[in-house]
């Protein structure tokens, strides 16, 4: 269940989300300054191979901080005027708070939170997840990379891309609705593909190396693995296409890959 934090457990549960992390950091803030504190924290992680995909919401970010996060390739920086959530996450963690990142670690400010746990509360977590991969998503284009929170970078680095595909737009016309997802906590092959960082192609190649499905005559369908690990092949306005559960195990499949 949430935990309810003071001022003092704000700032100490809000460090925790970076220096804890492993995979990625999420920062979403209306207002936006990147002081000492805060640099050295992201600088850390960083160094400990994290990614941060930060938003911000009002254009007060000074040139000199803006040109410093968007030199560092492991920070995807954006702007959207319609942020005002305070909301600070990790692959395990989430801090919904009433503290901005313009002002932090001024100690005189009074600061309200909410702390939760992936592990504890796991449906919190992840309509918290949702709902901030939909910010990113509807965020500005010019600004955009379209992501899903919860991707571990597990696919062979031959496999991976650089850049995620490019817009909610892309996402839409391979049968990707509003939301990102299918419905049933399942996702189309695009948003599976951009959370692993690779395109749908590599992604298929990967599933029918690993058995989830087959070609034959031209046509891809599935095998009796993929409607085992829960896959589903549907046909839409564009032809067939296929639906998985958004938390399936890439990790293990590459293992047996292997």
């Amino acid at each position: 269940m949430a935990k309810y934090l003071n001022s003092m457990g704000t700032s100490y549960m809000f460090e925790g989300i970076i220096t804890k992390a492993t995979r990625h950091v999420v920062l979403i803030s209306p207002y936006l300054s990147i002081n000492k504190r805060l640099k050295e924290l992201i600088s850390e992680g960083i160094r400990n191979g994290v990614r941060f995909y930060i938003m911000y919401g009002m254009q007060e970010l000074k040139k000199s901080e803006k040109d410093w996060l968007l030199s560092k390739p492991q920070i995807t920086l954006n702007y959207s005027e319609d942020v005002n959530a305070k909301c600070y996450l990790n692959e395990k963690h989430c801090l919904l708070s009433s503290m901005s990142l313009h002002k932090y670690a001024e100690a005189h400010l009074t600061e309200m939170s909410f702390f939760l746990s992936k592990t504890e509360d796991p449906a919190s977590y992840q309509a918290v997840v949702k709902d901030v991969a939909r910010l990113f998503r509807n965020a500005e284009k010019q600004n955009i990379q379209v992501f899903s929170i919860d991707f571990p970078p597990v696919l062979h680095p031959e496999q991976q891309v650089e850049d995620i595909p490019a817009s909610h737009d892309i996402l839409r016309s391979m049968h990707v609705d509003k939301d990102g997802l299918a419905g049933g906590g399942k996702v189309h092959t695009a948003m599976l593909a951009a959370r692993h960082r690779t395109t749908v192609k590599q992604l298929m190649k990967f599933f029918r190396l690993a058995g989830l499905t087959q070609e034959a005559e031209g046509q891809v369908s599935l095998t009796e693995k993929g409607l085992a690990v829960g896959g589903e092949q549907r046909s839409g306005q564009q032809g067939d296409y296929f639906l998985w559960p958004e938390d399936l195990d890439i990790e293990l499949l590459v293992e047996e890959v292997e």
